[in-house]
């Protein structure tokens, strides 16, 4: 990895990204969980997110743990690690910020968060990420990443943080983002912090309409637990309200699936949609995408809970006999 990679990732503090207290609101448990060392050197170490996969900062003061929602600053979780194990947990209860109210819940959302966290390498999407810029560049030193990419409606292009009145419209509806895994944008300057944050990124574009040249959502190719390996990605997308029936996220999927399977060479896209999603189900399976598995109690960070999560798979090689077979329709 290189050297500045170890040094963004580093040891995280406090200071390192904007935080919230834990509010009055507030529930006290006790977690019983035995630590290995290497696990308890992963959590003293504590996460800066680096990506949008990371949606989670933590760090520890002492033998204290504080985590926060890397979008919100919320304090969600507060543990103090006894010799005994048996750690005492504050955990949130302001309905505002965190909607679990059962301890049992918490319980088992926790230890499923507290298991990826010391098992997950943090720093992969980062190495992965400076990898791929070295393989992407050409002699010159410039990117070959296409800034743009034009479908027959839409651009699909970078995020600037002048979207972010564009982005709080759509992103503050709660029927978008709570049914992706995220929460509801609170503002344009919450919006413009995620985007500058989160959303500028490598292979993070705005969906813009050419109509009217402004977005109406987002969609991306994203590195992270489920898509490890260099060849592989998977695919995120959101669309505001307006928007949806109208084949826009088909249209706009399908440009980014030839660009990563012809630009950037990858052999397989992930893409997954939680239990109930009916929409991201049907736009999934219209574009060819085969069903692999489904984990029962899969994390959701962002929420502090867990769900039904079904994952669904495209390779390079059935990419290429769907696109031969519209081909072929299309000459008849």
């Amino acid at each position: 990895m290189k050297e500045d990679s170890k040094r963004k990732i580093g040891v995280a503090r406090r200071t390192d990204w904007k935080t919230e207290p834990m509010p009055e609101q507030c529930e006290t448990f006790v977690l019983h969980r035995r630590f290995r060392d290497e696990e308890m050197l992963a959590l003293r170490r504590g996460n800066i997110p680096q990506s949008m996969e990371d949606k989670w900062f933590w760090y520890m003061e002492g033998s204290t743990l504080w985590a926060h929602r890397s979008w919100t600053g919320n304090c969600i979780y507060r543990i103090d690690f006894k010799e005994d194990n048996d750690h005492i947990v504050t955990v949130n209860r302001d309905p505002e910020q965190y909607r679990c109210t059962s301890i049992a819940e918490d319980i088992e959302a926790l230890n499923n968060l507290l298991k990826w966290w010391t098992e997950v390498p943090y720093d992969h999407y980062t190495e992965w990420l400076s990898e791929t810029y070295d393989m992407l560049k050409s002699a010159d030193g410039q990117s070959k990443l296409p800034a743009v990419i034009e479908t027959e409606r839409l651009i699909l292009r970078p995020w600037e943080e002048a979207d972010a009145e564009e982005c709080y419209k759509y992103a503050k509806d709660p029927r978008v983002g709570p049914m992706a895994g995220w929460p509801v944008h609170t503002g344009v300057e919450n919006s413009r912090r995620i985007i500058r944050d989160m959303l500028i990124a490598p292979e993070i574009y705005a969906i813009v309409l050419k109509e009217t040249g402004l977005p109406v959502g987002s969609i991306g190719l994203h590195h992270n637990e489920l898509a490890e390996k260099e060849d592989e990605a998977e695919l995120g997308y959101w669309l505001g309200v307006p928007y949806w029936g109208r084949g826009i996220v088909p249209e706009a999927a399908r440009a980014i699936l030839r660009h990563a399977f012809e630009d950037l060479g990858l052999d397989r896209v992930w893409c997954c949609y939680f239990d109930g999603n009916e929409r991201s189900k049907r736009v999934q399976k219209k574009l060819g995408f085969r069903y692999q598995r489904t984990i029962e109690h899969a994390p959701v960070p962002q929420l502090g809970e867990t769900r039904k999560n079904h994952i669904n798979l495209m390779t390079k090689a059935e990419w290429k006999n769907i696109n031969r077979g519209s081909e072929n329709q299309g000459r008849q």
